[in-house]
């Protein structure tokens, strides 16, 4: 199974812009080559994509493209097949072969573990809940409890109606489906169509 770019950034917590200057900036690339700028990402270009973003809150992106380079002389697919600990601001990655760190942590330092297992599980989860949405919710809506006093959202999602409409009146269709990126035009029209009806309901 492929996933587009809007696809890839919605379920990898990034931005169009983070994974465009990654990819510009060969900090990551994906495994499907494309010619042209409409990518496709596979399963473990998202568990990467998604390992390299929580290592990015405590490392350089300089360190992150150098540590990239040398790993990719000797593993495939490193980003979502080693294990990665992060040692104060540097990272520390574990040789599958040796069992052996290729880094030394400071004395005292901290080791923070980031789990692959667990990122591909989170992967996997949202990947099946984004699957079971565009199948099921596109264009519906719903109230969901605990998002904002029960307000109608768009089903699926915990993005309020009312957060559509206001975006809308100041960025129209595409500023939502940028801001947006899990949601389709359906969506946006399910919702513009919701909050319509409510305000001239109000004012009659």
């Amino acid at each position: 199974m492929y996933f587009t770019e809007d696809q890839a950034v919605a379920l990898a917590s990034l931005t169009k812009r983070q994974l465009r200057y990654w990819r510009q900036t060969d900090v990551f690339q994906p495994q499907v080559a494309a010619d042209t700028e409409d990518l496709l990402f596979t399963f473990r270009d998202l568990v990467g994509l998604r390992a390299l973003a929580s290592l990015r809150q405590r490392v350089s992106l300089q360190e992150l493209r150098k540590i990239g380079h040398w790993l990719r002389t000797s593993y495939a697919h490193p980003w979502s097949t080693l294990r990665f600990y992060v040692v104060g601001r540097r990272i520390q990655f574990e040789d599958p072969k040796s069992g052996r760190r290729l880094d030394t942590a400071p004395e005292g330092q901290l080791v923070i573990p980031v789990e692959l297992q667990q990122v591909a599980n989170e992967t996997e989860r949202m990947v099946l809940q984004f699957i079971r949405r565009s199948k099921e919710d596109v264009g519906q809506l719903r109230k969901t409890r605990g998002v904002a006093r029960s307000a109608m959202v768009v089903a699926g999602t915990r993005i309020p109606t009312s957060a559509v409409w206001s975006l809308h009146e100041r960025s129209g269709v595409n500023g939502i489906l940028k801001e947006y990126p899990t949601l389709t035009r359906a969506d946006v029209e399910a919702a513009l169509g919701y909050e319509r009806d409510q305000r001239r309901a109000r004012a009659s």
